[in-house]
């Protein structure tokens, strides 16, 4: 039977009661479906925060979710595009979806973005004159709550299991080449503390550590060691080692120190061994000491002077930093005289100057492992570490700012 009006809807004779089309008078409309046609860009850190920007058709009115999570979108007037925040998630490396809800019903973009392991240091420069003390620096990332940072005070325990920031030239690899880490740190920042699962704090020191090697061979004047990554920075530093015994018979001369470098694992010293052979736990020091050494300054330059013969000065120490001071090396004028970056607050008169290593000017790339292991990422299932990004980067020099 054909339907009649009654008020605003339209019910059937046979069964009055039951609604076929509501409010015919005041019309209806049908949404259509929302479109997603690209997605800038398609991958971000782990700890969100960055914009994202969706274009399609049909978004007004969208609610928006990035694997699972709620993003607030700020939607173009044309509904072609919006733009949204991207929050934070677990770095495992698997793509997420992107959904769009609107009156027409979810769209979705499967594998839409990636997020990547990134972290933000800050600050992110320190200029030589805190060499003596280091810097304190926050780390921002997601994950850190499941870190287990390793005791770091001096540095000194750069490869063992557990977490690590290290500071490194380019991107870190822990990889085996020819016995050592394809791209090792240089450095390693002390004192880590977990603040939450997105902060961490610690301190980045000028001074690398003392690098053991359980690998070192000596013949002659020659030290070999496939996992010392010797640079020219090694020249004058001193060389000891453990006890000999059956298996390593290998002892070193007294005052042994470096004095050229051949090759990443090999170099020369001053002093032929007095066993050739496997040394037990070799050590390379981070600095090295220059007895009965003077410090004056006349018309603005500060100079280092040791006693007559003892100096021993080459240009592998300029950059080295003097006692701790921030004051460091510019340049050498002769074998046992060379000038300082400025004047020490109290000259030397006759005392020891003690010259360390710093970490010479540059950009470096800091890295946050949870494993510091020679081979982790192959070794070790469950290994991580953040990526290289913008964020990362940590730079030492002269002019640098403080900020």
């Amino acid at each position: 039977m054909i339907a009649r009006p009654h008020s605003d809807a339209w019910v059937s004779n046979a069964n009055p009661g039951s609604l076929l089309l509501a409010n015919l008078n005041n019309g209806y409309s049908v949404s259509a479906a929302a479109t997603i046609t690209s997605v800038t860009p398609a991958s971000g850190p782990a700890r969100g925060g960055i914009p994202i920007v969706v274009t399609g058709t049909n978004l007004n009115g969208a609610t928006v979710t990035l694997g699972g999570v709620s993003m607030t979108p700020t939607i173009a007037s044309d509904g072609l595009s919006f733009t949204a925040v991207a929050p934070p998630h677990a770095a495992d490396g698997q793509p997420v979806t992107l959904s769009v809800t609107t009156a027409g019903g979810t769209v979705h973009r499967q594998g839409a973005f990636t997020y990547s392991n990134g972290i933000t240091v800050s600050p992110s420069t320190m200029p030589k004159t805190l060499a003596g003390t280091g810097r304190t620096i926050e780390i921002t990332g997601v994950g850190f709550s499941s870190l287990n940072p390793q005791s770091t005070a001096g540095g000194t325990t750069p490869d063992t299991l557990g977490a690590h920031v290290f500071l490194s030239r380019g991107a870190y690899n822990s990889a085996t080449v020819a016995g050592h880490k394809a791209s090792p740190q240089v450095s390693e920042c002390a004192d880590v503390l977990v603040l939450n699962d997105g902060l961490l704090i610690c301190k980045v020191g000028m001074v690398p550590y003392t690098r053991t090697t359980s690998d070192a061979t000596v013949t002659g004047t020659t030290f070999e060691s496939p996992t010392a990554n010797f640079t020219s920075a090694d020249v004058g530093l001193a060389v000891t080692a453990g006890t000999a015994t059956g298996g390593a018979p290998g002892v070193l001369a007294a005052n042994t120190v470096i004095s050229s470098v051949t090759s990443p694992t090999t170099a020369v010293l001053n002093n032929a061994a007095t066993t050739d052979g496997l040394l037990v736990n070799a050590n390379l020091a981070s600095s090295r000491t220059i007895a009965s050494a003077t410090t004056a300054t006349s018309g603005g330059v500060t100079t280092l002077t040791a006693a007559n013969g003892t100096g021993l000065f080459t240009n592998a120490d300029v950059g080295r930093m003097v006692n701790n001071t921030g004051v460091y090396i510019t340049s050498i004028t002769d074998t046992d005289t060379a000038i300082l970056s400025g004047p020490l607050a109290t000259d030397l008169s006759a005392a020891n100057a003690v010259l360390k290593n710093v970490l010479p000017d540059g950009a470096y790339t800091v890295t946050v492992v949870n494993d510091g292991r020679l081979n982790a990422v192959a070794n070790n299932p469950n290994y991580n570490q953040s990526v290289i990004s913008s964020g990362s980067t940590f730079t030492v020099g002269d002019y640098v700012t403080t900020s």
